[in-house]
């Protein structure tokens, strides 16, 4: 396979020629057949593009090895840029802050520049080797595709042209082509995994098996891919009713549930990764367990994340405030408690408001209210409900409120008996004259 050819399908595929691309160079081989068959490229096809090099400073050789790159894009007529990271400024694992720190600098030329993409000249092996690394490592099998033709990093899109071509293919093209290539010493260091992987283990698993393991974890990494990709449709119903406010997010499934535990796992698990964290497989397992039986109240944390199961919904939160402080006399104005916003005013003849909990959830709620001496104030669980029987918890509980939500939101006090909540869609103003109303709005912001 000629990687010139492979690029030009590729790009005709995946861009276009109004936008100008940039390259990640590195200098290795991949990078650089990646630039020399681009400059090949544009001899019939115009596109503009640049390019980008990170000095990572691991290596004594580096500095210079920036200077003669910059020197070869200056000879092609190719803008370059490049950053400089001292490893000595960072501490913790330096592959993954120097991962960070090359797409945050990928990431600010896009945005200058308006990039349609960022070329990475990742190859066949490479997918390969993360298929094994990831399988060994446990990871969830949606996660097992690794390397992507076309996807998103750290709020990058990134485009790897080279995923069907083996490393020898490159290799050979450049020396056919009489290109030299800068040899990267890490690369062969075995404290790194990645080279352990290369060096070692791939080889010792290909003398083992008697065959050559990459065609396999590659067909893997595609199959997972495919699959993803199934489920990723199966669940866009569900993610279409999605309700997100300050609080965090719900799904009523009350009406809608699978009855395949494995789609309401995958339901979950990219639920959990759209709010950037991950629960573990007992976890998910538990989630599951609780939205098919319909279980109430149930918590499963992770970090700050919560996770509570409630009769066929789920909710996503992070660190729920603790609930409403303090007492507001209700008269009109505009008043600030903690992340409250409350606003009220006299209205005259309007249609009387109702709001339930999933209302209160988005974070924007009102009331409609006849004059008279009333105050905001927490909900205290056996407190009397006006015209109600029994206590405020007993009602929300027969209204199937989530048990967790309750004591988060305030309620409207007249005396010492609750004349309102905002919980079940219960209107109240009484019998007083609807001509001296009050409006009150209630914002929450986090």
């Amino acid at each position: 396979m000629n990687p010139v050819h492979v690029l030009e399908q590729f790009l005709q595929k995946k861009c276009t020629s109004d936008r100008p691309l940039l390259i990640g160079l590195s200098g290795g081989a991949d990078s650089l057949c990646l630039l020399y068959s681009l400059v090949e490229y544009k001899k019939k096809c115009h596109i503009d593009f640049y390019v980008a090099h990170i000095d990572h400073g691991w290596r004594q050789e580096s500095a210079q090895e920036a200077i003669e790159l910059e020197k070869l894009a200056q000879s092609l007529n190719i803008p370059f840029y490049m950053k400089r990271l001292n490893p000595a400024d960072y501490k913790g694992n330096l592959e993954e802050i120097c991962r960070k720190e090359r797409y945050s600098f990928f990431n600010d030329l896009c945005e200058k520049h308006s990039f349609q993409g960022v070329l990475l000249g990742h190859h066949g092996d490479d997918l390969a080797e993360t298929v094994l690394k990831r399988v060994l490592e446990g990871s969830h099998w949606s996660h097992v595709a690794g390397l992507k033709e076309d996807s998103i990093v750290y709020g990058v899109r990134v485009l790897r042209p080279f995923l069907s071509l083996q490393k020898s293919v490159i290799l050979d093209w450049l020396k056919t082509n009489g290109k030299v290539h800068f040899e990267d010493r890490t690369n062969d260091d075995s404290r790194y995994m990645r080279a352990r992987m290369r060096k070692e283990i791939i080889p010792q698993l290909n003398l083992d098996f008697g065959k050559n393991i990459y065609p396999s974890l590659i067909q893997m990494s595609k199959d997972s891919e495919e699959l993803a990709s199934y489920f990723d449709e199966k669940i866009q119903v569900y993610l279409k009713e999605v309700k997100t406010g300050p609080f965090g997010s719900y799904l009523d499934l009350k009406d809608t549930l699978s009855t395949q535990s494995l789609e309401i796992k995958y339901l979950v698990r990219k639920l959990c990764e759209i709010n950037n964290f991950y629960l573990s497989r007992d976890n998910i397992e538990l989630a599951v367990r609780f939205l098919q039986e319909g279980a109430s109240n149930k918590l499963l944390k992770t970090g700050l994340n919560e996770v509570w199961i409630d009769r066929k919904c789920i909710f996503i939160t992070k660190e729920l405030p603790e609930g409403f402080e303090g007492t507001i006399p209700i008269a009109p104005g505009k008043f600030e408690c903690g992340n409250w916003i409350i606003e009220v005013k006299s209205v005259k003849d309007v249609e009387v408001k109702m709001t339930c909990w999933k209302e209160v959830w988005e974070g924007r709620f009102s009331v409609i209210l006849p004059k008279g001496n009333f105050h905001l104030a927490p909900p205290v669980s056996n407190a009397s409900y006006q015209g109600k029987s029994g206590n405020i918890s007993e009602w929300w509980s027969t209204h199937k409120i989530p048990a967790f939500f309750r004591n988060k939101i305030p309620v409207i006090w007249e005396k010492d008996t609750i004349y309102h909540e905002f919980l079940t869609s219960r209107p109240n103003i009484g019998n007083s004259n609807k001509a001296e109303l009050l409006e009150m709005m209630l914002i929450y912001k986090k």
